[in-house]
């Protein structure tokens, strides 16, 4: 290329393309955007403050325009009006509360602790069960409680209102009767490994009156899958019991020596045990 052809190469990288806006070419492109429009309809915005920000809406258009999450913010400054462009915040997704009762535990729904009558013979326990709730986002892999004392002395509604508290802070709750969870192995129309595999992945799971259902051999490896399913996965089990964790096992012992052993160690790393005394409160 002679010395003329490369001044005129040189010349053309400073002369505009085709492709070149000005900045009111840009300034009107940006007011066309809906998000500018409404913004500027919504706060009345003069056509002087505008002109003032127009570097700000323009680069909000065009940052936008190539997927950028922004926001525009709007103030009364001093002297004039002030226009911001802002990070929009993440979108935190709140967790779907669930609470599933059947048919012996859903007249609990709705009980607090604070409708509870407290004694000295369930106040350690109600306590303990207002820390785990408050402090549920930290605890991680740790035991439940199987409570356990002669019938009629709350167990059932201690346990009922833990449900409902952890399911008021989003916590994915099951509480129901172990007869219940027992009647559904021989229903029919439903898959029962599927029921079964989502019994057991429930975030927690509260089982009411273990030990007053009859097990067949079939029952009891329905049961005991649950359970060592939880247990494996970590997963926080709370349970309600007329029998200490020994004495039932001893019932399964009686018949099935093997399956007790395998049941018990089962239920020692489930939980912890507590006993709740104290009169019969359905005598009142």
């Amino acid at each position: 290329m002679d010395a003329l052809g490369e001044a005129i190469e040189a010349i053309k990288e400073y002369l505009p393309n085709k492709n070149y806006k000005t900045t009111e070419q840009m300034l009107k492109e940006a007011l066309q955007d809906v998000s500018i429009n409404w913004f500027v309809n919504t706060h009345k915005i003069s056509h002087e403050t505008i002109q003032t920000y127009r570097s700000v809406l323009i680069d909000y258009h065009r940052r936008t325009q190539a997927g950028h999450k922004l926001e525009l913010a709007y103030s009364d400054g001093y002297k004039h009006a002030i226009i911001e462009v802002r990070e929009q915040p993440p979108v935190i997704k709140q967790k779907k509360k669930i609470l599933i009762m059947d048919s012996v535990t859903e007249s609990m729904r709705g009980l607090r602790f604070t409708d509870l009558i407290r004694d000295p013979f369930n106040e350690r326990l109600i306590n303990a069960l207002e820390r785990l709730v408050g402090d549920y986002s930290t605890i991680k892999d740790k035991p439940g409680i199987w409570v356990h004392g002669e019938f009629g002395r709350g167990k059932s509604y201690i346990l009922g209102a833990l449900a409902n508290e952890l399911y008021q802070v989003g916590v994915v709750v099951t509480y129901i009767s172990v007869r219940t969870f027992v009647a559904r192995r021989i229903s029919e129309g439903f898959d029962r490994d599927d029921y079964l595999q989502r019994v057991a992945n429930q975030e927690v799971l509260i089982l009411d009156d273990m030990g007053t259902e009859p097990l067949s051999d079939k029952d009891f490896a329905w049961l005991y899958a649950l359970l060592d399913s939880r247990q494996a996965k970590g997963l926080l089990t709370f349970a309600s019991s007329n029998f200490t964790i020994k004495e039932y096992t001893n019932t399964i012992n009686s018949v099935r020596s093997l399956d007790a052993q395998r049941m018990e160690t089962r239920l020692i790393n489930l939980f912890n045990q507590f006993h709740l005394g104290g009169e019969n409160k359905r005598r009142r």
